[in-house]
């Protein structure tokens, strides 16, 4: 919901016409081995998402359908994060897998388009500031 408040400090997640869930960011510090993701990444960037229907946007779609998935993300401050690694994974039985995923665009906003036999519509969209950690900084979830 738009202005959710993260677990971590200063994470927000907001997600227009969606069912945002806000991952705890982690608290370490800047240290060795920090592999930044993005151009202007952010340890507190908030990823927004909404699937398309036509010339729609909603936060369900039918399964058996091709689907078309949009997003931005974007710093803070409001500034966008080019060059972001995305990735895009499905949740089933409790179990996650690896759909592959999507790079920002210049303005931060990615597309992901998925075929009508994708396996699940439970989908969960993920950043991770620090492509060296499993850490997720924000996620959102997409039905």
């Amino acid at each position: 919901m738009p202005g959710e408040a993260g677990q971590g400090p200063g994470v927000v997640l907001e997600l227009a016409l969606g069912r945002g869930v806000a991952a705890s960011s982690g608290t370490g510090g800047e240290g060795a081995g920090l592999k930044v993701n993005g151009e202007n990444g952010h340890p507190q960037a908030v990823l927004s998402a909404v699937w398309l229907k036509g010339r729609t946007r909603g936060q369900t779609t039918r399964y058996g359908t091709s689907a078309t998935i949009r997003g931005q993300l974007a710093r803070p401050d409001g500034g966008k994060v080019d060059d972001a690694k995305i990735e895009l994974v499905y949740l089933e039985a409790g179990t996650v897998r690896d759909m592959g995923g999507a790079r920002t665009r210049k303005d931060g906003s990615f597309v992901i388009k998925l075929p009508s036999n994708s396996p699940s519509r439970k989908l969960q969209l993920r950043y991770r500031y620090d492509l060296s950690k499993q850490d997720v900084t924000s996620k959102v979830e997409l039905v």
